[in-house]
């Protein structure tokens, strides 16, 4: 019986942790990129919608991918540390790159390039597809 119990338990456990694309209760659901309309965007674009956009192959691959290109050497003469916020479109492709930090013109091309070979699951807000941003971190120790 002790056994039955237990793994009753643990089973109640796994599925409490099971895995969702929904934002977190302490997020204010809806909230909009307010720089969007300053980039050209005459979509709303959230910055929070009630589900995020997600990379297919996993944020670890992408974060992977950018890095790689990072070290690229059109990249050298970039920032040690740069934040890559991308658009990502209703249907699930990256439809701009608005990078925070110095990254020169042709970085800023392959960065592009690399981030449209990902798929990304679209995001939703009120059970419609959006535009959402997201952004991705890059620190890269770089000698001056």
């Amino acid at each position: 019986m002790p056994f039955k119990a237990l793994l009753f338990s643990l089973f109640c456990f796994l599925i409490s942790c099971a895995p969702t694309n929904q934002t977190t209760h302490t997020l204010k659901k809806g909230k909009v990129w307010d720089e969007s309309k300053d980039f050209g965007y005459k979509d709303t674009v959230y910055s929070i919608p009630e589900v995020f956009a997600r990379p297919k192959k996993g944020n670890k691959y992408v974060m992977s991918d950018l890095r790689n290109t990072y070290r690229n050497k059109a990249c050298e003469k970039g920032s040690s540390k740069v934040v890559l916020r991308q658009v990502i479109s209703p249907e699930g492709s990256v439809v701009g790159l608005h990078p925070i930090g110095f990254v020169p013109l042709k970085c800023a091309s392959l960065l592009r390039e690399t981030l449209s070979r990902h798929e990304y699951y679209p995001a939703k807000h009120k059970n419609k597809h959006v535009y959402m941003i997201l952004a991705y971190t890059i620190n890269d120790k770089r000698q001056k």
